[in-house]
């Protein structure tokens, strides 16, 4: 029986509710690079909201490098605050957090591509 073949190329989103405790919105698998091609932010609570939002790199769980760090979100706003494309090797996370619980709503564009 012929394996299954694996796309070479696979567009998603995924989607959170951001609080104070980091969440891991998005890891890449193996055998696989990701672009990270936006981030849609939205601010649905009555009051500004602060966002966190960073990359862990395969094997160091302990070192955040930050996309953005306490940036405000004002009340009915959404942001991108991506500076540009995102590049994630196979096991790179993105986490993102917000300065109160169920503020921020998240939706992240990607891109997978396997490696062949």
């Amino acid at each position: 029986m012929a394996a299954t073949p694996i796309p070479l190329n696979t567009f998603l989103s995924t989607t959170g509710s951001l609080t104070t405790t980091p969440l891991t919105l998005y890891r890449t698998p193996i055998n696989v690079s990701t672009i990270v091609l936006s981030a849609a932010i939205a601010n649905i609570s009555t009051t500004t909201q602060t966002l966190g939002m960073h990359i862990l790199k395969s094997g160091d769980n302990s070192t955040r490098f930050y996309i953005v760090s306490g940036s405000g979100v004002a009340k009915g706003e959404s942001i991108n605050p991506l500076p540009g494309k995102i590049i994630l090797q196979q096991g790179d996370s993105i986490q993102a957090t917000a300065g109160a619980s169920n503020g921020l709503q998240v939706i992240l564009s990607l891109l997978e591509t396997a490696i062949v």
